[in-house]
Protein backbone atom coordinates (compact mmCIF):
# COMPACT_ATOMS: atom_id res chain seq x y z
CA UNK A 1 0.00 0.00 0.00
CA UNK A 2 1.20 3.05 -1.00
CA UNK A 3 0.90 6.37 0.89
CA UNK A 4 0.74 9.13 -1.09
CA UNK A 5 2.50 12.45 0.40
CA UNK A 6 0.88 15.68 -0.57
CA UNK A 7 2.93 19.01 -0.88
CA UNK A 8 2.48 20.95 2.17
CA UNK A 9 0.85 24.23 0.58
CA UNK A 10 2.36 27.06 1.08
CA UNK A 11 0.97 29.45 3.35
CA UNK A 12 1.00 32.59 0.53
CA UNK A 13 -0.49 30.85 -2.39
CA UNK A 14 -3.25 29.80 0.28
CA UNK A 15 -3.50 33.25 1.24
CA UNK A 16 -3.75 34.47 -2.49
CA UNK A 17 -6.71 32.29 -3.37
CA UNK A 18 -8.43 33.03 -0.25
CA UNK A 19 -8.06 36.90 -1.42
CA UNK A 20 -9.09 36.64 -4.52
CA UNK A 21 -11.93 34.45 -3.65
CA UNK A 22 -13.45 37.15 -0.95
CA UNK A 23 -12.89 39.33 -3.46
CA UNK A 24 -15.19 37.71 -5.87
CA UNK A 25 -17.73 37.18 -2.93
CA UNK A 26 -18.00 40.85 -2.22
CA UNK A 27 -18.01 42.25 -6.45
CA UNK A 28 -21.30 39.59 -6.13
CA UNK A 29 -22.52 40.65 -2.91
CA UNK A 30 -22.47 44.27 -4.34
CA UNK A 31 -24.27 43.52 -7.67
CA UNK A 32 -27.09 41.97 -6.07
CA UNK A 33 -27.20 44.86 -3.49
CA UNK A 34 -27.67 47.26 -6.51
CA UNK A 35 -29.58 45.23 -7.73
CA UNK A 36 -32.02 45.17 -5.16
CA UNK A 37 -31.64 49.15 -4.90
CA UNK A 38 -32.63 49.37 -8.68
CA UNK A 39 -35.84 46.71 -7.59
CA UNK A 40 -36.59 49.37 -4.68
CA UNK A 41 -36.84 52.18 -6.68
CA UNK A 42 -39.21 50.47 -9.07
CA UNK A 43 -41.81 49.29 -6.30
CA UNK A 44 -44.41 51.46 -5.08
CA UNK A 45 -42.85 52.46 -1.71
CA UNK A 46 -40.61 55.47 -1.10
CA UNK A 47 -37.13 53.90 -1.57
CA UNK A 48 -35.78 55.14 1.59
CA UNK A 49 -38.62 54.87 4.57
CA UNK A 50 -38.23 56.80 7.53
CA UNK A 51 -39.03 54.90 10.67
CA UNK A 52 -39.20 56.07 14.11
CA UNK A 53 -37.69 54.18 17.00
CA UNK A 54 -36.22 55.31 20.51
CA UNK A 55 -37.36 58.89 19.93
CA UNK A 56 -35.10 59.56 17.06
CA UNK A 57 -35.97 59.05 13.22
CA UNK A 58 -33.29 56.93 10.58
CA UNK A 59 -34.02 56.15 6.68
CA UNK A 60 -34.47 52.36 6.27
CA UNK A 61 -35.03 50.11 3.19
CA UNK A 62 -37.07 47.42 2.74
CA UNK A 63 -35.10 44.11 3.56
CA UNK A 64 -34.45 41.94 0.47
CA UNK A 65 -37.23 39.18 0.95
CA UNK A 66 -39.70 42.06 1.47
CA UNK A 67 -38.42 44.11 -1.76
CA UNK A 68 -39.20 40.73 -3.80
CA UNK A 69 -42.01 39.71 -2.71
CA UNK A 70 -43.60 43.24 -2.90
CA UNK A 71 -41.94 43.07 -6.16
CA UNK A 72 -43.33 39.94 -7.35
CA UNK A 73 -47.04 41.15 -6.02
CA UNK A 74 -46.93 44.59 -8.19
CA UNK A 75 -45.87 42.56 -11.06
CA UNK A 76 -48.46 40.31 -10.88
CA UNK A 77 -51.24 42.85 -9.63
CA UNK A 78 -50.23 45.09 -12.57
CA UNK A 79 -50.57 41.85 -15.12
CA UNK A 80 -53.66 40.93 -13.71
CA UNK A 81 -54.91 44.36 -14.54
CA UNK A 82 -53.64 44.56 -18.11
CA UNK A 83 -55.06 41.26 -18.58
CA UNK A 84 -58.80 41.29 -17.31
CA UNK A 85 -58.83 45.30 -18.18
CA UNK A 86 -59.90 45.90 -14.89
CA UNK A 87 -58.90 48.76 -11.88
CA UNK A 88 -58.61 47.84 -8.42
CA UNK A 89 -60.50 49.73 -5.51
CA UNK A 90 -57.37 51.13 -2.76
CA UNK A 91 -58.55 48.56 -0.42
CA UNK A 92 -58.18 45.92 -2.75
CA UNK A 93 -55.01 47.08 -4.68
CA UNK A 94 -53.37 46.87 -0.88
CA UNK A 95 -54.66 44.00 -0.03
CA UNK A 96 -52.81 42.20 -3.65
CA UNK A 97 -49.47 44.28 -2.58
CA UNK A 98 -49.55 43.13 0.77
CA UNK A 99 -49.84 39.21 0.43
CA UNK A 100 -47.26 37.54 2.46
CA UNK A 101 -45.50 40.67 3.57
CA UNK A 102 -45.20 41.35 6.94
CA UNK A 103 -47.83 43.80 9.13
CA UNK A 104 -45.44 46.12 9.05
CA UNK A 105 -44.63 46.59 5.26
CA UNK A 106 -48.92 46.67 4.67
CA UNK A 107 -49.18 49.33 6.91
CA UNK A 108 -46.31 51.03 5.04
CA UNK A 109 -48.36 50.26 1.31
CA UNK A 110 -51.87 51.67 3.41
CA UNK A 111 -50.34 54.77 4.35
CA UNK A 112 -46.94 55.63 2.07
CA UNK A 113 -47.89 53.81 -1.51
CA UNK A 114 -46.23 56.02 -4.24
CA UNK A 115 -47.80 55.80 -8.10
CA UNK A 116 -47.11 57.95 -11.01
CA UNK A 117 -50.55 59.75 -12.54
CA UNK A 118 -50.42 57.78 -15.13
CA UNK A 119 -50.69 54.44 -13.59
CA UNK A 120 -52.41 55.59 -10.84
CA UNK A 121 -55.39 56.76 -13.23
CA UNK A 122 -55.31 53.36 -15.31
CA UNK A 123 -54.45 51.16 -12.35
CA UNK A 124 -57.15 52.71 -9.30
CA UNK A 125 -60.79 53.28 -9.32
CA UNK A 126 -61.48 56.46 -8.00
CA UNK A 127 -63.38 56.66 -4.95
CA UNK A 128 -67.02 58.10 -4.85
CA UNK A 129 -67.82 58.57 -1.25
CA UNK A 130 -68.34 61.41 0.58
CA UNK A 131 -64.90 61.07 2.65
CA UNK A 132 -62.52 60.80 -0.30
CA UNK A 133 -61.75 64.96 -0.27
CA UNK A 134 -59.20 66.55 -2.59
CA UNK A 135 -57.30 67.31 0.41
CA UNK A 136 -57.29 63.95 1.93
CA UNK A 137 -55.95 62.46 -1.73
CA UNK A 138 -53.40 65.34 -1.76
CA UNK A 139 -52.39 63.76 1.70
CA UNK A 140 -52.20 60.43 0.82
CA UNK A 141 -50.88 61.45 -2.99
CA UNK A 142 -53.22 58.65 -4.06
CA UNK A 143 -56.63 59.03 -6.30
CA UNK A 144 -57.93 56.25 -4.73
CA UNK A 145 -60.27 55.43 -1.82
CA UNK A 146 -59.18 56.46 1.99
CA UNK A 147 -60.84 52.73 2.61
CA UNK A 148 -62.33 54.56 5.62
CA UNK A 149 -65.91 54.18 3.67
CA UNK A 150 -65.24 50.28 2.85
CA UNK A 151 -63.65 49.61 6.26
CA UNK A 152 -66.06 51.65 8.74
CA UNK A 153 -63.35 53.04 10.39
CA UNK A 154 -62.82 56.48 12.66
CA UNK A 155 -62.26 59.38 9.84
CA UNK A 156 -58.94 59.65 11.83
CA UNK A 157 -57.88 62.80 9.41
CA UNK A 158 -60.80 64.90 10.27
CA UNK A 159 -62.15 65.63 6.80
CA UNK A 160 -65.89 65.21 6.32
Amino acid sequence: MKISQSRPRTEPATSSRRTKANQRERNRMHGLNDALDRLRSCVPLPQQLTVTRCDHTAPQKLSKIETLRLARNYIWALSEALREDRRYGFEELVAILGMRLSPNTANLLRTRMTLDGELRVGLVEPCQCRRCSTTRNEIFGFDGCCGLCVTGEVDFWGIE
